[in-house]
């Protein structure tokens, strides 16, 4: 019976090269901030804002309405708002996970650059 069972490469695959830009980290964490700046008057708008005092006119029909809007948009089980405001978080967790990675990456690069002068 022959055998089936896949070859060994016969020559060496050249090793990936990996460039990694140093400031790239900070740049997109740089890019998150701004992206929280800009939400940050809008949401707290939003937040002030979004409950209606009362119904438009005071009638049954905008009493409806006001109660499906709010519904909607702050209380209900799916909130607009509360939309925001998980993106929000998610992009604050990102930009805060984002500059654990860089503070790993740059103790890593600096431990290797010392090695390096050392072993001179």
């Amino acid at each position: 019976m022959p055998d089936r069972s896949p070859a060994a490469p016969t020559s060496a695959a050249p090793a990936p090269d990996l460039r990694v830009d140093p400031q790239a980290v900070s740049r997109l964490r740089s890019a998150l901030d701004d992206a929280l700046a800009r939400l940050a008057t809008p949401v707290r708008g939003l937040e002030a804002d979004a409950r209606l005092p009362r119904p438009w006119l005071g009638d049954p029909v905008s009493a409806a309405g006001a109660a499906a809007y709010a519904r909607h948009s702050t209380d209900g089980p799916d909130p607009a708002l509360g939309a925001i405001a998980a993106y929000r978080a998610e992009l604050e967790r990102v930009r805060d996970g984002l500059g654990e990675t860089d503070r790993s990456y740059t103790a890593a690069e600096d431990t290797v650059a010392a090695s390096w002068d050392t072993a001179r």
